[in-house]
C-alpha cells in the first residue's frame, strides 16, 4: 500500500513539474519571445512556441514582439545655429519615437568593433555597421534593460529609461544647424539622431541591443516664434500672389483669343474678358456701354 502511495505521489510530482517545464511562450493575442536563463543567467534566446526548461533552474524573460511608441516635447533651451545675418532662434519641438525588439531569427544591422589595424583614424570615427543575429541583441537586453517585468511595464518606464538620451541628441544635432536647415531638412536630422542614438557607447538603445531596422524617429513639429514665422512666411506669400498673377494673366490671355477667334472684335473680347479694373464685364454691361456710345453720337 504505501509503495502505491510512494508511486501515486511521484507521479503527481512529475506531472506538476513537466507543468512547469513546458512553457508556451506567446500567444496568438501577446507574440512575444523569451530569454531562456539558467541559474539567473541568460543562456539563449528562444522564439514563440513551446519551450522546454528544467524548473526551477531554468526560467524565462519574456519579450513582447509589438511596437513601443514614445512621445517627448522639447519646449525651452533648444536654439538653432547662427546663420549669417540671423541670429540663433529658439525653437519648440515634438519628438516621436518608434522601437521594438529584435526577431531572434534575423540578421539586423548593428555596430560592430572596429580593428584599429584595419582602418584609419577618420574611419574609426565612423559608424561601422556589421549584420548581427537578433537572437544575440535579445541576449543583451536581457543584462541592460532594467525593466524587469516587461509583459506588465507601463509605457512610461520606458519613457523616463530614453527621455535623457532622446533630448541629448535632439539638442545636440538640432543646434548643429541652422533655422533654415531645422525647418526643411527634418529627415535628415531624424536620420542622423537615430544614428547617433545606436551608435554611441553608454545610450540605452546601443546598450539594450536596438537595432537600427527597429527603430524610428520622428520629428513631428519644428515651430519658432511667431515673428521668425511670418519672416518665412512673407516670401512665400508673395511667391503664391506672383504665380497666381502669372496663371490668371495667361488665362485673360487664351479666352481673348478665343473671342477674336470667334469674330467679336478686339475692344469688345477685351472689355468681356478684362473689363474694367480687371473685372470682366457683363452682357448688361456691355449692351448699357452701346447705348451710351449711342446717345453720345445724337
Amino acid at each position: 500500500m504505501n509503495q502505491w502511495l510512494i508511486i501515486a505521489v511521484l507521479i503527481v510530482f512529475m506531472g506538476f513539474w513537466l507543468l512547469k517545464c513546458v512553457r508556451q511562450v506567446g500567444t496568438t493575442d501577446t507574440p512575444v519571445q523569451a530569454v531562456k536563463t539558467r541559474f539567473a543567467k541568460p543562456d539563449k534566446a528562444v522564439p514563440s512556441g513551446l519551450c522546454f526548461i528544467l524548473w526551477p533552474f531554468e526560467g524565462l524573460k519574456l519579450f513582447p514582439t509589438g511596437q513601443y511608441d514614445l512621445s517627448y516635447q522639447i519646449l525651452r533651451g533648444l536654439y538653432s545655429k547662427k546663420s549669417g545675418e540671423m541670429s540663433s532662434q529658439r525653437m519648440e519641438v515634438k519628438i516621436g519615437v518608434y522601437f521594438r525588439w529584435p526577431r531572434v531569427d534575423r540578421e539586423y544591422s548593428f555596430p560592430v568593433p572596429v580593428s584599429e589595424q584595419e582602418t584609419s583614424p577618420k574611419e574609426q570615427l565612423a559608424t561601422n555597421w556589421g549584420r548581427v543575429l537578433g537572437k544575440e541583441l535579445l541576449l543583451k537586453a536581457y543584462y541592460r534593460l532594467p525593466i524587469k517585468n516587461l509583459l506588465k511595464a507601463d509605457i512610461e518606464e520606458f519613457g523616463k529609461f530614453f527621455e535623457n538620451t532622446v533630448l541629448g541628441a535632439v539638442r545636440h544635432r538640432m543646434s548643429e544647424r541652422t533655422s533654415e536647415e531645422c525647418r526643411e531638412s527634418q529627415p535628415e536630422i531624424e536620420e542622423e539622431i537615430k544614428n547617433y542614438l545606436l551608435s554611441e557607447e553608454g545610450n540605452p538603445f546601443f546598450e539594450v541591443g536596438i537595432p537600427k531596422e527597429c527603430l524610428d524617429i520622428e520629428l513631428s513639429s519644428v515651430k519658432f516664434p511667431d515673428e521668425t514665422e511670418k519672416a518665412w512666411e512673407k516670401p512665400e506669400i508673395k511667391a503664391r500672389e506672383a504665380e497666381a498673377a502669372m496663371s490668371e494673366k495667361k488665362a485673360i490671355s487664351l479666352r481673348l483669343e478665343a473671342y477674336i477667334e470667334k469674330g467679336v472684335s478686339k475692344e469688345i473680347a477685351g472689355l468681356i474678358v478684362g473689363g474694367v479694373e480687371g473685372q470682366a464685364m457683363t452682357i448688361e454691361q456691355l449692351r448699357d456701354l452701346k447705348i451710351l456710345e449711342k446717345i453720345g453720337n445724337l
